[in-house]
Protein backbone atom coordinates (compact mmCIF):
# COMPACT_ATOMS: atom_id res chain seq x y z
CA UNK A 1 0.00 0.00 0.00
CA UNK A 2 1.09 3.83 -0.35
CA UNK A 3 -0.56 7.01 -0.85
CA UNK A 4 -3.07 6.97 -3.06
CA UNK A 5 -3.77 10.14 -5.17
CA UNK A 6 -7.95 10.53 -5.12
CA UNK A 7 -8.39 7.59 -2.90
CA UNK A 8 -5.81 8.86 -0.34
CA UNK A 9 -4.75 5.52 1.56
CA UNK A 10 -1.53 5.38 2.98
CA UNK A 11 -0.28 2.35 4.48
CA UNK A 12 3.09 1.96 6.79
CA UNK A 13 4.06 -1.78 4.95
CA UNK A 14 3.33 -3.61 2.13
CA UNK A 15 0.26 -6.08 2.53
CA UNK A 16 -2.03 -8.49 0.36
CA UNK A 17 -4.91 -8.61 3.13
CA UNK A 18 -8.32 -10.18 1.46
CA UNK A 19 -8.63 -13.21 4.17
CA UNK A 20 -10.86 -13.57 6.77
CA UNK A 21 -10.35 -11.48 10.24
CA UNK A 22 -9.12 -12.82 12.91
CA UNK A 23 -10.69 -9.90 14.73
CA UNK A 24 -14.27 -10.56 15.85
CA UNK A 25 -16.34 -8.06 14.52
CA UNK A 26 -18.77 -7.96 17.24
CA UNK A 27 -16.46 -6.56 19.78
CA UNK A 28 -17.65 -4.45 21.81
CA UNK A 29 -15.96 -0.80 20.82
CA UNK A 30 -15.06 1.84 22.95
CA UNK A 31 -13.06 5.36 22.98
CA UNK A 32 -10.35 7.80 25.04
CA UNK A 33 -10.06 10.86 24.42
CA UNK A 34 -6.76 12.53 24.56
CA UNK A 35 -5.96 16.60 23.88
CA UNK A 36 -5.51 15.73 19.68
CA UNK A 37 -6.68 12.25 19.43
CA UNK A 38 -9.70 9.81 19.88
CA UNK A 39 -8.70 6.24 20.21
CA UNK A 40 -11.20 3.96 19.25
CA UNK A 41 -10.90 -0.11 19.99
CA UNK A 42 -11.94 -3.08 20.60
CA UNK A 43 -12.82 -4.06 24.34
CA UNK A 44 -9.62 -6.85 24.05
CA UNK A 45 -7.51 -3.99 23.09
CA UNK A 46 -8.07 -1.81 26.27
CA UNK A 47 -4.33 -2.48 27.35
CA UNK A 48 -2.88 -1.73 23.91
CA UNK A 49 -5.17 1.00 23.68
CA UNK A 50 -4.32 2.67 26.86
CA UNK A 51 -0.81 2.44 26.24
CA UNK A 52 -0.73 4.08 23.23
CA UNK A 53 -2.88 6.94 24.79
CA UNK A 54 -0.56 7.51 27.71
CA UNK A 55 2.02 8.12 24.67
CA UNK A 56 0.16 9.48 21.99
CA UNK A 57 0.63 13.14 22.91
CA UNK A 58 3.94 13.12 23.55
CA UNK A 59 4.54 11.42 19.88
CA UNK A 60 2.03 14.76 18.58
CA UNK A 61 4.24 17.13 20.23
CA UNK A 62 7.80 15.08 18.86
CA UNK A 63 6.30 14.60 15.07
CA UNK A 64 5.06 18.26 15.06
CA UNK A 65 7.77 20.23 15.62
CA UNK A 66 10.29 17.49 13.83
CA UNK A 67 7.58 18.11 10.40
CA UNK A 68 7.04 21.62 11.33
CA UNK A 69 3.61 21.91 11.09
CA UNK A 70 0.11 21.49 13.76
CA UNK A 71 -3.39 20.46 12.15
CA UNK A 72 -5.83 22.08 14.12
CA UNK A 73 -8.58 19.19 14.06
CA UNK A 74 -8.31 15.90 16.39
CA UNK A 75 -6.88 12.89 14.87
CA UNK A 76 -9.25 9.55 15.01
CA UNK A 77 -7.11 6.40 15.63
CA UNK A 78 -8.41 2.44 15.29
CA UNK A 79 -6.71 -0.31 17.03
CA UNK A 80 -7.09 -3.37 15.12
CA UNK A 81 -6.05 -6.77 14.60
CA UNK A 82 -7.73 -8.11 11.56
CA UNK A 83 -5.00 -10.23 10.12
CA UNK A 84 -2.16 -11.10 12.79
CA UNK A 85 -0.15 -8.96 10.65
CA UNK A 86 2.15 -6.13 11.38
CA UNK A 87 0.70 -2.97 10.08
CA UNK A 88 -0.32 1.00 9.69
CA UNK A 89 -2.73 2.71 7.50
CA UNK A 90 -3.47 6.37 7.30
CA UNK A 91 -6.15 8.68 5.93
CA UNK A 92 -4.59 12.13 5.52
CA UNK A 93 -8.73 13.76 4.68
CA UNK A 94 -8.23 17.86 5.60
CA UNK A 95 -11.74 17.29 7.59
CA UNK A 96 -11.24 14.22 9.41
CA UNK A 97 -7.85 12.52 9.30
CA UNK A 98 -7.59 9.04 10.83
CA UNK A 99 -5.01 6.73 11.79
CA UNK A 100 -5.49 2.63 12.00
CA UNK A 101 -3.17 0.73 13.81
CA UNK A 102 -2.84 -2.53 13.96
CA UNK A 103 -1.27 -3.97 17.33
CA UNK A 104 0.37 -7.56 15.84
CA UNK A 105 4.51 -6.73 16.03
CA UNK A 106 6.26 -7.41 13.11
CA UNK A 107 8.84 -10.62 12.52
CA UNK A 108 12.34 -10.27 13.98
CA UNK A 109 13.73 -11.17 10.31
CA UNK A 110 11.29 -8.43 8.60
CA UNK A 111 12.63 -4.72 7.45
CA UNK A 112 10.23 -3.52 10.51
CA UNK A 113 11.39 -5.91 13.20
CA UNK A 114 14.35 -2.96 14.48
CA UNK A 115 12.23 -1.82 17.24
CA UNK A 116 12.19 -0.80 20.90
CA UNK A 117 7.94 -0.41 21.04
CA UNK A 118 5.93 -1.36 18.12
CA UNK A 119 3.01 0.99 19.45
CA UNK A 120 5.77 3.72 19.20
CA UNK A 121 7.30 2.85 16.24
CA UNK A 122 3.85 2.55 13.96
CA UNK A 123 2.26 5.70 15.70
CA UNK A 124 5.00 7.81 14.93
CA UNK A 125 5.03 6.24 11.10
CA UNK A 126 1.47 6.72 10.60
CA UNK A 127 0.89 10.34 12.47
CA UNK A 128 4.27 11.64 10.13
CA UNK A 129 1.96 11.01 7.32
CA UNK A 130 -1.12 12.68 8.40
CA UNK A 131 1.26 15.98 9.84
CA UNK A 132 2.88 16.27 6.85
CA UNK A 133 0.15 15.26 4.34
CA UNK A 134 -2.72 17.66 6.10
CA UNK A 135 -1.04 20.89 5.64
CA UNK A 136 -3.10 22.90 4.23
CA UNK A 137 -2.94 26.04 1.03
CA UNK A 138 -1.17 28.87 2.20
CA UNK A 139 -3.42 31.39 1.82
CA UNK A 140 -6.15 29.44 -0.91
CA UNK A 141 -7.37 30.95 -3.59
CA UNK A 142 -11.33 32.08 -4.19
CA UNK A 143 -12.07 28.90 -5.76
CA UNK A 144 -10.41 26.46 -3.33
CA UNK A 145 -12.44 28.44 -0.40
CA UNK A 146 -15.72 27.98 -2.23
CA UNK A 147 -15.38 24.10 -2.58
CA UNK A 148 -12.96 23.05 -0.40
CA UNK A 149 -11.31 19.45 -1.41
CA UNK A 150 -10.80 17.20 1.87
CA UNK A 151 -6.95 17.03 0.25
CA UNK A 152 -4.47 19.19 1.36
CA UNK A 153 -1.79 20.34 -1.54
CA UNK A 154 1.25 18.07 -0.29
CA UNK A 155 -0.72 14.61 -0.83
CA UNK A 156 -2.02 15.86 -4.01
CA UNK A 157 1.42 16.60 -5.25
CA UNK A 158 3.34 13.90 -3.52
CA UNK A 159 4.81 10.80 -5.44
CA UNK A 160 4.83 7.52 -3.33
CA UNK A 161 8.50 7.64 -2.37
CA UNK A 162 8.25 10.93 -0.80
CA UNK A 163 4.79 10.41 1.35
CA UNK A 164 6.63 7.10 2.54
CA UNK A 165 9.98 7.82 2.80
CA UNK A 166 9.90 10.85 4.69
CA UNK A 167 7.01 9.09 7.13
CA UNK A 168 10.24 6.27 7.25
CA UNK A 169 12.79 9.20 8.20
CA UNK A 170 10.61 10.73 10.91
CA UNK A 171 10.00 7.10 12.30
CA UNK A 172 13.74 6.37 12.31
CA UNK A 173 14.99 10.25 13.79
CA UNK A 174 12.35 9.85 16.53
CA UNK A 175 12.53 6.71 17.72
CA UNK A 176 15.79 5.69 16.91
CA UNK A 177 15.12 2.56 15.58
CA UNK A 178 13.34 1.88 12.71
CA UNK A 179 14.39 1.26 9.15
CA UNK A 180 16.94 4.49 8.82
CA UNK A 181 18.86 2.88 12.00
CA UNK A 182 18.89 -0.89 11.29
CA UNK A 183 21.41 -2.89 9.46
CA UNK A 184 18.33 -3.96 6.99
CA UNK A 185 18.29 -0.67 4.96
CA UNK A 186 22.01 -0.03 5.20
CA UNK A 187 22.36 -4.00 3.79
CA UNK A 188 19.90 -4.01 1.11
CA UNK A 189 21.18 -0.41 -0.03
CA UNK A 190 24.58 -1.33 -0.10
CA UNK A 191 23.88 -4.88 -1.90
CA UNK A 192 21.97 -3.46 -4.68
CA UNK A 193 24.12 -0.59 -5.11
CA UNK A 194 26.97 -2.91 -5.74
CA UNK A 195 25.26 -5.09 -7.99
CA UNK A 196 24.08 -2.05 -10.12
CA UNK A 197 20.64 -2.53 -8.97
CA UNK A 198 19.15 0.33 -7.27
CA UNK A 199 15.90 1.25 -8.41
CA UNK A 200 16.06 4.39 -10.95
CA UNK A 201 13.90 7.56 -10.29
CA UNK A 202 11.07 6.43 -12.55
CA UNK A 203 10.59 3.00 -10.32
CA UNK A 204 11.36 4.22 -6.92
CA UNK A 205 7.51 4.71 -6.45
CA UNK A 206 6.95 1.68 -7.84
CA UNK A 207 4.36 -1.00 -5.58
CA UNK A 208 5.69 -3.77 -7.75
CA UNK A 209 9.44 -5.39 -7.86
CA UNK A 210 11.83 -6.37 -5.12
CA UNK A 211 9.41 -7.05 -2.17
CA UNK A 212 6.29 -5.19 -3.67
CA UNK A 213 7.95 -1.66 -3.88
CA UNK A 214 9.58 -1.30 0.00
CA UNK A 215 12.49 1.06 -2.29
CA UNK A 216 10.50 3.48 -1.53
CA UNK A 217 10.49 3.09 1.77
CA UNK A 218 14.14 2.36 2.18
CA UNK A 219 15.90 4.07 -0.33
CA UNK A 220 13.28 7.05 -0.32
CA UNK A 221 14.00 7.33 3.13
CA UNK A 222 17.77 7.30 2.66
CA UNK A 223 17.32 10.33 -0.15
CA UNK A 224 15.75 12.65 1.83
CA UNK A 225 18.24 12.48 4.79
CA UNK A 226 20.83 12.89 1.75
CA UNK A 227 18.76 15.79 0.30
CA UNK A 228 18.97 17.39 3.98
CA UNK A 229 22.52 16.97 4.51
CA UNK A 230 23.14 18.15 1.32
CA UNK A 231 21.15 21.63 1.66
CA UNK A 232 21.22 21.95 5.51
CA UNK A 233 18.96 21.61 8.29
CA UNK A 234 15.58 22.15 7.97
CA UNK A 235 15.41 21.94 4.27
CA UNK A 236 12.50 19.58 3.99
CA UNK A 237 10.50 22.14 5.97
CA UNK A 238 10.78 24.68 3.51
CA UNK A 239 10.29 22.00 0.84
CA UNK A 240 6.96 21.61 2.34
CA UNK A 241 5.30 25.11 3.03
CA UNK A 242 6.54 25.39 -0.65
CA UNK A 243 4.65 22.80 -1.76
CA UNK A 244 1.50 24.61 -0.02
CA UNK A 245 2.43 27.89 -0.82
CA UNK A 246 -0.30 30.16 -2.65
CA UNK A 247 2.43 30.19 -5.68
CA UNK A 248 0.89 26.53 -6.71
CA UNK A 249 3.19 24.55 -8.77
CA UNK A 250 3.80 20.73 -8.76
CA UNK A 251 6.33 18.98 -6.66
CA UNK A 252 8.72 19.23 -9.18
CA UNK A 253 8.52 23.03 -9.61
CA UNK A 254 8.41 23.19 -5.25
CA UNK A 255 11.74 20.73 -5.15
CA UNK A 256 14.14 23.14 -7.58
CA UNK A 257 12.70 25.67 -5.64
CA UNK A 258 14.52 24.26 -2.73
CA UNK A 259 17.31 22.23 -3.94
CA UNK A 260 18.31 24.22 -7.12
CA UNK A 261 17.84 21.05 -9.57
CA UNK A 262 14.72 18.37 -10.58
CA UNK A 263 14.35 15.11 -7.65
CA UNK A 264 15.39 13.03 -10.78
CA UNK A 265 18.85 14.46 -11.31
CA UNK A 266 19.96 14.61 -7.45
CA UNK A 267 18.37 11.40 -7.45
CA UNK A 268 20.92 10.04 -10.09
CA UNK A 269 23.70 11.95 -8.34
CA UNK A 270 22.55 10.44 -4.26
CA UNK A 271 22.91 6.79 -6.89
CA UNK A 272 25.99 7.58 -7.83
CA UNK A 273 27.40 7.99 -4.58
CA UNK A 274 25.53 5.74 -2.61
CA UNK A 275 27.40 3.04 -5.53
CA UNK A 276 30.93 4.27 -5.03
CA UNK A 277 30.46 4.01 -1.09
CA UNK A 278 29.52 0.42 -1.41
CA UNK A 279 32.33 -0.80 -4.17
CA UNK A 280 34.80 0.89 -1.77
CA UNK A 281 33.65 -0.70 1.10
CA UNK A 282 33.34 -4.19 -0.95
CA UNK A 283 36.90 -3.41 -1.97
CA UNK A 284 38.04 -2.27 1.32
CA UNK A 285 36.78 -5.75 3.14
CA UNK A 286 38.42 -7.97 0.50
CA UNK A 287 41.18 -6.10 1.02
CA UNK A 288 41.41 -7.23 4.21
CA UNK A 289 41.22 -11.02 4.05
CA UNK A 290 37.51 -11.09 4.69
CA UNK A 291 36.20 -14.63 3.78
CA UNK A 292 32.64 -14.59 2.11
CA UNK A 293 32.57 -18.16 2.14
CA UNK A 294 31.06 -19.90 -1.58
CA UNK A 295 27.61 -18.36 -2.90
CA UNK A 296 25.66 -21.75 -2.61
CA UNK A 297 22.29 -19.96 -4.50
CA UNK A 298 21.32 -16.45 -6.21
CA UNK A 299 17.56 -15.97 -5.46
CA UNK A 300 15.04 -13.21 -6.45
CA UNK A 301 13.44 -11.65 -3.93
CA UNK A 302 13.08 -11.84 -0.05
CA UNK A 303 14.71 -15.23 2.02
CA UNK A 304 14.16 -14.83 5.73
CA UNK A 305 15.19 -17.66 8.57
CA UNK A 306 18.14 -19.89 6.30
CA UNK A 307 19.50 -22.48 8.44
CA UNK A 308 20.82 -26.02 8.03
CA UNK A 309 19.08 -28.86 9.14
CA UNK A 310 20.53 -31.28 12.30
CA UNK A 311 22.62 -33.55 10.27
CA UNK A 312 24.25 -31.18 7.32
CA UNK A 313 22.23 -32.80 4.70
CA UNK A 314 19.21 -30.08 4.14
CA UNK A 315 18.69 -26.47 3.98
CA UNK A 316 15.09 -24.38 5.48
CA UNK A 317 14.52 -21.22 4.05
CA UNK A 318 11.12 -18.66 4.31
CA UNK A 319 10.93 -17.62 0.36
CA UNK A 320 9.05 -14.34 -0.31
CA UNK A 321 10.10 -13.58 -3.68
CA UNK A 322 7.11 -11.27 -4.60
CA UNK A 323 4.24 -9.70 -3.05
CA UNK A 324 1.60 -11.65 -2.32
CA UNK A 325 4.00 -15.15 -2.94
CA UNK A 326 5.64 -16.98 0.03
CA UNK A 327 5.95 -20.09 0.62
CA UNK A 328 8.89 -22.51 2.90
CA UNK A 329 11.51 -24.18 0.85
CA UNK A 330 13.52 -27.25 1.58
CA UNK A 331 16.67 -28.04 -0.68
CA UNK A 332 18.75 -30.85 -0.44
CA UNK A 333 22.85 -29.47 -0.27
CA UNK A 334 23.45 -31.99 -2.78
CA UNK A 335 22.60 -32.11 -6.03
CA UNK A 336 20.09 -35.02 -6.51
CA UNK A 337 20.83 -38.24 -9.09
CA UNK A 338 18.07 -35.97 -11.47
CA UNK A 339 19.86 -32.98 -11.26
CA UNK A 340 23.24 -34.87 -11.71
CA UNK A 341 22.05 -36.87 -14.87
CA UNK A 342 20.58 -33.22 -16.09
CA UNK A 343 24.60 -31.82 -15.33
CA UNK A 344 25.71 -34.35 -17.52
CA UNK A 345 23.61 -34.17 -20.44
CA UNK A 346 24.36 -30.10 -20.17
CA UNK A 347 27.85 -30.87 -20.41
CA UNK A 348 27.88 -33.64 -23.26
CA UNK A 349 25.37 -31.27 -25.39
CA UNK A 350 28.53 -28.40 -24.74
CA UNK A 351 31.14 -30.92 -26.26
CA UNK A 352 29.51 -31.69 -29.08
CA UNK A 353 28.95 -28.32 -29.57
CA UNK A 354 32.76 -27.30 -29.38
CA UNK A 355 33.90 -29.74 -31.72
CA UNK A 356 32.27 -27.24 -34.73
CA UNK A 357 34.86 -24.99 -35.19
CA UNK A 358 32.18 -22.41 -35.76
CA UNK A 359 30.44 -22.89 -32.48
CA UNK A 360 31.65 -22.17 -28.97
CA UNK A 361 30.47 -23.35 -25.79
CA UNK A 362 28.48 -21.12 -23.53
CA UNK A 363 29.51 -19.78 -20.29
CA UNK A 364 28.68 -22.37 -17.01
CA UNK A 365 26.81 -19.71 -14.66
CA UNK A 366 27.45 -20.86 -11.09
CA UNK A 367 25.94 -21.61 -8.98
CA UNK A 368 23.51 -23.00 -11.07
CA UNK A 369 20.25 -22.39 -10.22
CA UNK A 370 18.42 -25.35 -8.09
CA UNK A 371 14.67 -25.30 -7.55
CA UNK A 372 13.59 -26.47 -3.98
CA UNK A 373 12.84 -30.39 -3.77
CA UNK A 374 10.01 -29.30 -1.33
CA UNK A 375 7.81 -26.70 -0.78
CA UNK A 376 4.78 -25.57 1.76
CA UNK A 377 2.74 -22.69 0.63
CA UNK A 378 0.91 -20.22 1.99
CA UNK A 379 -1.97 -21.52 3.82
CA UNK A 380 -5.61 -19.37 3.52
CA UNK A 381 -3.59 -16.81 2.53
CA UNK A 382 -1.08 -16.60 5.46
CA UNK A 383 2.44 -16.87 5.52
CA UNK A 384 4.45 -19.54 7.65
CA UNK A 385 6.66 -17.53 10.12
CA UNK A 386 9.82 -18.48 12.19
CA UNK A 387 10.59 -21.81 10.64
CA UNK A 388 13.00 -24.11 12.45
CA UNK A 389 14.15 -28.03 12.32
CA UNK A 390 12.99 -30.53 14.37
CA UNK A 391 15.88 -32.38 16.42
CA UNK A 392 14.73 -35.20 14.30
CA UNK A 393 15.83 -33.17 10.63
CA UNK A 394 12.69 -34.70 9.06
CA UNK A 395 9.60 -32.03 10.53
CA UNK A 396 9.67 -28.23 10.82
CA UNK A 397 8.04 -26.47 13.49
CA UNK A 398 6.52 -22.99 12.15
CA UNK A 399 3.72 -20.65 13.32
CA UNK A 400 1.26 -19.20 11.19
CA UNK A 401 -2.00 -17.76 11.22
CA UNK A 402 -5.78 -19.31 10.30
CA UNK A 403 -9.48 -18.53 10.16
CA UNK A 404 -11.59 -19.78 12.64
CA UNK A 405 -12.92 -22.21 10.36
CA UNK A 406 -13.44 -26.23 12.13
CA UNK A 407 -12.46 -27.99 8.90
CA UNK A 408 -9.96 -30.10 6.89
CA UNK A 409 -8.12 -28.62 3.87
CA UNK A 410 -6.97 -30.58 1.07
CA UNK A 411 -3.23 -31.21 0.98
CA UNK A 412 -1.06 -27.88 -0.05
CA UNK A 413 1.12 -28.48 -2.87
CA UNK A 414 4.30 -30.45 -2.71
CA UNK A 415 2.72 -32.91 0.29
CA UNK A 416 2.39 -35.69 0.94
CA UNK A 417 -0.61 -37.07 3.05
CA UNK A 418 -0.45 -33.70 4.96
CA UNK A 419 -3.91 -32.46 6.50
CA UNK A 420 -4.64 -29.45 8.68
CA UNK A 421 -6.77 -30.75 12.29
CA UNK A 422 -9.17 -27.76 12.20
CA UNK A 423 -8.88 -26.25 15.69
CA UNK A 424 -10.25 -23.29 15.53
CA UNK A 425 -6.81 -21.69 14.45
CA UNK A 426 -4.87 -22.25 17.00
CA UNK A 427 -2.95 -25.46 16.31
CA UNK A 428 -2.01 -27.82 12.88
CA UNK A 429 -1.17 -30.92 12.70
CA UNK A 430 2.37 -32.49 11.95
CA UNK A 431 3.43 -31.96 8.13
CA UNK A 432 5.95 -33.63 5.89
CA UNK A 433 6.43 -32.65 2.81
CA UNK A 434 8.47 -35.54 1.48
CA UNK A 435 11.19 -36.55 3.95
CA UNK A 436 10.95 -32.99 5.41
CA UNK A 437 7.40 -32.54 6.98
CA UNK A 438 5.78 -29.43 8.88
CA UNK A 439 4.35 -28.65 11.73
CA UNK A 440 2.93 -25.40 13.00
CA UNK A 441 2.00 -23.46 15.98
CA UNK A 442 -0.17 -20.61 15.98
Amino acid sequence: MGVRRFFVAVAFSLLAVGVAPAQPASAPWRTIETAHFRIHFPAPFEAWAARTALAIEGIHERVTEFVGFRPARKIDILVQDPVAEANGIAYPFLDRPVIVLWTSPPEAESGLGDYDEWMDLVTTHEMAHIIHLTRPRNRPGFLERLRPLPIGPVLWNSPRWLAEGYATVVEGALTGSGRPRSSYRAMVLRQFAIEGKLPSYGALSSTSGWLGGSMAYLAGSAYLEWLEEREGKGSLQKLWKRMASRRGGDFGTAFRAIFGRSPADLYDRFRAEVTASAIAVEKQLRSAGLAEGELWQRLEGGTVSPQVSPDGSKILARRDPKSGESFLAVWTIEETEEERKAAQRRRERQEGLVKDPNEVADKEVKPRPRAPKWRLPRIDGFSARNPRWMPDGRRILFHSCDDDDDRSDAEPTGASGARRAGDGGRDRSARRPGPAGAGGHR
